[in-house]
Order: C-alpha cells, then sequence, then structure tokens
C-alpha cells in the first residue's frame, strides 16, 4: 500500500487544530512482524499489535503532543477488511488512537476505552474527507 504523506500531513494538522496543539510526531508503517519486534522489547508483549505510541520527553517544547507513532499495515489491512471499509480510513483510525495516546488517554480498562473510542469518532468525523 502507498502511504498519501500529503493527506497523512493534512489528517495530522487538522488533529492538532482540534487540540490547539502543534504536531511533533513521527510515525512509522510497519509490518506485523517488525511491530511484534518492538512490541515485546518495549512493551514486554510478544504479539503484534496494530498501533504503538512513544512519547517524548515532557521537558520538550510540546509535550503533549509529541512523540512517535507505529502502525501495523498488516493490521490495519485486516482491520479495514473485517470492519469492511477501506485500508486508509483504518489508518486514520490508528493514527487518531496513537495521538489519543499521545495525549494521556488509555485503554487499559473498559470505561477508557469506551472514552477513547468515543472521542476517536469524533476526531475521525472531522478528517473523514482528508
Amino acid at each position: 500500500m502507498r502511504i498519501p504523506s500529503g493527506r497523512i500531513r493534512r489528517v495530522v494538522r487538522r488533529i492538532g487544530r482540534e487540540f490547539r496543539l502543534f504536531p511533533d510526531l513521527t510515525l512509522v508503517f510497519l509490518g506485523d512482524r517488525e511491530i511484534r519486534r518492538v512490541n515485546k522489547k518495549y512493551l514486554r508483549h510478544d504479539r503484534p499489535t496494530d498501533v504503538i505510541a512513544f512519547p517524548y520527553h515532557p521537558s520538550l517544547v510540546f509535550p503533549r503532543f509529541s512523540g512517535d507513532i507505529l502502525i501495523s499495515l498488516d493490521a490495519a489491512r485486516r482491520q479495514a477488511r473485517a470492519l469492511g471499509h477501506p485500508v486508509w480510513r483504518e489508518v486514520k483510525i490508528l493514527m487518531i488512537h496513537g495521538i489519543l495516546h499521545l495525549l494521556g488517554f488509555r485503554d487499559h480498562r473498559r470505561s477508557d476505552r469506551l472514552k477513547m473510542w468515543k472521542r476517536t469518532g469524533e476526531i475521525l468525523a472531522k478528517v473523514e474527507r482528508l
């Protein structure tokens, strides 16, 4: 899959406007094998995942919207197929999910997941056409 870098930049800028923050991100697109290695090494989960977010050090200029987001394109393809929507839409969902993690959202508890998915849906509606 070709990653549309111009569209990615527009989505990230739009999300930045939503939170009134300047985005300082690195987006990395990987396959399941590579993201599994990262997940195991840094988070001690020996399995692939769809997205991982690593915030930059909090003493940086833009601490609440700065970090690395790793997305598995293999997972994005599978999830898009399962949900019946385009892969690009799933990539946007995963980008939003990663950014929300950088902003402090968590998804370990059910109540936190519900808040996070509600906010994801709100943001997705604003970047749907990008």
